[in-house]
């Protein structure tokens, strides 16, 4: 199924069932990927201007980035990884970035 613009991602309590947070980006354009460090400290989330930090537990933004003019791609999904330490990895049709989540440089 396609992406809804503004639709939030969810996070899950498998055990329960309950839904814990509601995760959303700040434009009106689709989240297109969402991943989850390998640690389970980090939810990183964005489409193709926006790029989204959270912390796991509490669902709090950490940081909010912006792909570089001229980097995202409008024809194609973005992809993103987090690390342990707090990197972000965004890769693009036209580049790939890396981001520091603790400083956002």
């Amino acid at each position: 199924r396609s992406p809804t613009a503004g639709a939030p991602a969810v996070v899950w309590n498998l055990t329960d069932g309950r839904a814990l947070h509601v995760l959303g980006l700040d434009t009106q354009e689709p989240m297109l990927c969402v991943e989850v460090s390998a640690c389970g400290t980090y939810i990183v989330a964005g489409g193709n201007s926006e790029i989204v930090l959270w912390e796991a537990v509490s669902g709090r933004a950490l940081r909010r980035f912006a792909w570089p003019p001229g980097t995202a791609s409008s024809s194609r999904a973005p992809q993103l990884a987090v690390t342990a330490q707090g990197l972000i990895v965004g890769r693009s049709q036209r580049g790939v970035m890396v981001w520091d989540g603790a400083t956002g440089a």
